[in-house]
């Protein structure tokens, strides 16, 4: 199982894609503006994800997603913002393609661990996960304001990944395994060890610190 490539067919990040205001954006993200590091996030979204999935091995597409993925690093990259150090341009989305790499690097590892050990998992989500995060954009981005800023159903698919990066630890592991797993409250709450009434109201505290999160990456 590889764990990623050496060479790779595009360049990191060019600096006629760098944005304009990184500079600016960088400082007030490291002084807890939020809004301000999903708008990197946001931008860098596309080249993000796109490294992701050449780098993504086969075999690790049954284990795991690249959405698990980009949800993994976002919430890194908001937790360690501040200690990020701007090296001129491009920097900065290269030390998110490091926390990316380095989050494949450890589902790749854990996936060879679970192998050696018998007892691998498979990522196959049920047809009905697609629709079930259809419909948690339709619940968390669907005001008019929100949904008009977020133009494209991929560039609103893009945004939820952001903010689900944003979420404490229980309000995203609520969400995954309810929207992208597509497992019902009994499921869910088996899997978090919970009563299917406090993944209920989990679950409802969650979609709304996303709609809130929402908002601020589409202003």
């Amino acid at each position: 199982m590889r764990s990623c490539v050496a060479v790779e067919p595009f360049p990191l990040v060019s600096t006629m894609h760098v944005h304009p205001n990184e500079s600016a954006l960088v400082a007030a993200a490291q002084a807890g503006d939020r809004a301000a590091l999903g708008q990197l996030l946001m931008h860098y979204a596309d080249a993000l994800e796109r490294r992701l999935k050449y780098r993504l091995p086969r075999s690790l597409a049954r284990v795991t997603s690249v959405d698990d993925i980009l949800q993994l690093t976002y919430a890194d990259v908001f937790r360690d913002v501040q200690q990020f150090q701007p090296r001129g341009e491009g920097s900065f989305f290269a030390w998110i393609d490091t926390i990316a790499q380095r989050r494949l690097h450890n589902a790749v590892t854990n996936a060879s661990r679970q192998k050696r050990g018998g007892a691998q998992a498979h990522f196959d989500p049920p047809a009905a996960a697609e629709t079930s995060v259809r419909d948690l954009l339709g619940q968390v981005a669907g005001d008019d304001a929100t949904a008009s800023r977020l133009a494209t159903q991929h560039e609103m698919e893009s945004a939820l990944n952001v903010a689900i990066g944003q979420l404490p630890d229980d309000y995203r592991e609520v969400i995954r395994l309810r929207f992208f797993e597509g497992l019902d409250l009994a499921g869910t709450a088996a899997a978090m060890g919970k009563t299917s009434a406090a993944i209920r109201a989990l679950t409802d505290r969650a979609k709304q610190r996303l709609r809130e999160a929402l908002a601020e990456i589409s202003g």
